[in-house]
């Protein structure tokens, strides 16, 4: 979270690299909320992350090149819909992911209430 894309902040790249030294056979999942997911790539990938999930939404033209720099940065590639997304948003990309994340919530803050709508979204993708 990065205050912009999330009007929250939460921890980086330096507390995922003082983890995967105290745990280095972990799979460390990253869900990026972020207006500048390209920016963070590289970061986490040298912290060791395992997989970078990233929100399509504040990038839509470059879906596509930042899945590759993250594969290439050796990580896998997930891709986080808001409630908002309509599922045909990510049906391109699909063959890309290893993993597609439909938020039941709004990002930004826990404690809020399952967007049970969201449910056609995730058979959908089943």
């Amino acid at each position: 979270m990065d205050g912009s894309f999330v009007p929250n902040l939460t921890f980086g790249h330096p507390v995922v690299k003082c983890l995967r030294k105290k745990i280095p056979n972990a799979f460390f999942e990253t869900h990026m909320m972020v207006s500048d997911p390209e920016m963070w790539i590289e970061p986490m990938a040298d912290a060791g992350v395992s997989q970078y999930t990233f929100h399509i939404e504040p990038v839509p033209q470059n879906v596509l090149p930042i899945c590759r720099k993250v594969r290439e940065a050796g990580m896998k590639v997930g891709l986080a819909l808001k409630p908002g997304t309509g599922i045909e948003a990510v049906r391109q990309y699909i063959e890309h992911a290893d993993m597609i994340l439909i938020m039941t919530v709004e990002p930004g803050f826990g404690g809020q209430k399952f967007i049970n709508d969201m449910m056609p979204k995730v058979q959908w993708l089943r």
